[in-house]
């Protein structure tokens, strides 16, 4: 939600909204379990309300690489076969 209003966001390095946060001027990454840095990033959050932050996730990246992931796997392979999902 943050990323559409372009508002600040503190975010920890553990993956998925990592990856989301990555281009967005306005986030500030802490280390997971470190209760001071998060202190410290929220301090810097609050100094970065107020600005529109730039971004460039946009909803037609997500359908870009959402749709070479479904590609990949329904299209067929260069021998005919079609890929099969993991469970």
């Amino acid at each position: 939600m943050w990323i559409w209003r372009r508002l600040p966001v503190v975010v920890t390095d553990v993956g998925g909204p990592t990856d989301a946060a990555r281009a967005d001027s306005g986030t500030v990454f802490v280390h997971p379990r470190n209760p001071q840095e998060l202190a410290d990033g929220i301090v810097v959050g609050i100094r970065l309300s107020g600005v529109r932050h730039h971004t460039t996730y946009s909803w037609d990246d997500t359908l870009e690489m959402l749709s070479f992931v479904i590609d990949g796997l329904l299209l067929p392979t260069s021998d005919g076969k079609r890929h099969e999902l993991r469970r």
